[in-house]
């Protein structure tokens, strides 16, 4: 596809921007979740900035739970009940586990994974979140979605309160 363009491209791996038919283990974020992410990622400030530049417009943040597979254990001292449910779920045992943040006004360039060999489950937390994958444009609220992050991709903003997802890899199923 003209929109995939990952640095390390595995041509075995099916490319679909979207996938719709992928099973994986729910994570159901109560109320009281939701508000602990914005809480402890918003409202204390434990966000850093974005890797890579990509941030077009506003303030794209990051905080990490998991990397290269691993739970970092003092972050994960900031949202536990969501690192349990994760952990639970099975998820961050490859690639990184992270919440994101757009604040309203805020716009990200495109852009895209190094490899195609890990998809995004992508679980909206708080606000609206925009993202253009491909050619197909997802308006992210409630739903989990998932991805394959080697699409350009761009997310942005509208609204008037901050857009939180957590973002978590998970393998490629042709894997």
């Amino acid at each position: 596809s003209v929109f995939q363009r990952p640095s390390t491209m595995n041509r075995a791996l099916k490319g679909i921007p979207v996938w719709t038919d992928l099973e994986l283990t729910a994570v159901e974020l109560t109320p009281e979740d939701r508000e602990a992410i914005v809480q402890a990622v918003i409202y204390k400030g434990l966000f850093g900035d974005m890797e890579g530049g990509n941030t077009r417009e506003g303030v794209w943040g990051y905080f990490g739970l998991s990397e290269n597979g691993k739970w970092l254990k003092e972050e994960c001292k900031a949202v536990p009940e969501i690192c349990k449910k994760l952990k639970a779920a099975g998820y961050g045992t490859v690639g990184k586990t992270y919440v994101s943040l757009l604040y309203p006004s805020s716009s990200t360039f495109p852009h895209n994974a190094a490899t195609n060999e890990l998809l995004h489950l992508i679980i909206p937390a708080s606000g609206i979140m925009n993202l253009r994958i491909a050619d197909k444009n997802l308006v992210l609220t409630e739903d989990p979605v998932v991805i394959d992050p080697s699409f350009d991709k761009e997310f942005s903003n509208d609204g008037s309160d901050a857009a939180v997802v957590i973002v978590t890899s998970v393998p490629h199923p042709d894997l």
